[in-house]
């Protein structure tokens, strides 16, 4: 369904061996199990989507090719800020790219020059995004991994749920079960 999950509900996939093929929508992620195959949605909806494949597909019912065609366009941006090279000059040059209407995220790397910095973030904003976050480590604990901190603020809630479900429970729990449940949790927390 998303990335990392798993649907335990709907059809029994037996239904469909006798196809050849059997394309289905609605789930965010293209994947393929046997003669089935997921499409994936044709853009990105939540954070969970970002920077995985997107796109439509055509049907060649002539050659029985199913050709996808790639979205181009991105609704979620992460960049990261790094300043230990950069100039007045390199900002003011920067073309913020086609971030308008969209959700751009900041990871900051190093940030040594507050000034550049500030610089750096008009420029983006000059690009017309819809939300721009900035994830940085102010807290800088020396018995922490820093990078597991960025990581951990550029997932969605979900992904960091799956993570923590996958590596840190032991094996006597039915961990696509506890996915689901999460999932549905959290959508349901959504629309509260």
């Amino acid at each position: 369904m998303m990335r990392g999950q798993i649907c335990d509900h709907g059809l029994d996939r037996r239904l469909f061996d006798r196809f050849e093929t059997v394309w289905s929508g609605h789930f965010h992620h293209p994947s393929k199990h046997a003669n089935i195959e997921y499409l994936g949605a044709p853009y990105e909806m939540t954070w969970t989507d970002y920077n995985g494949t997107r796109g439509f597909h055509i049907f060649d019912t002539e050659s029985k090719e199913l050709i996808r065609i790639e979205n181009p366009y991105r609704m979620f941006h992460k960049i990261h800020y790094e300043d230990s090279d950069l100039t007045v000059e390199e900002i003011n040059q920067l073309e913020p790219g086609p971030i308008q209407g969209t959700y751009v995220k900041v990871v900051v790397n190093n940030k040594t020059n507050p000034f550049l910095f500030d610089l750096f973030i008009n420029k983006l904003q000059s690009g017309a995004p819809t939300d721009l976050k900035i994830v940085e480590d102010v807290l800088n604990l020396e018995d922490i991994d820093p990078q597991g901190l960025i990581e951990n603020q550029t997932r969605s809630p979900q992904e960091i749920m799956w993570d923590l479900v996958d590596n840190h429970l032991d094996t006597s729990v039915d961990k696509n079960k506890l996915k689901t449940l999460i999932n549905e949790l959290y959508k349901e927390a959504l629309e509260a």
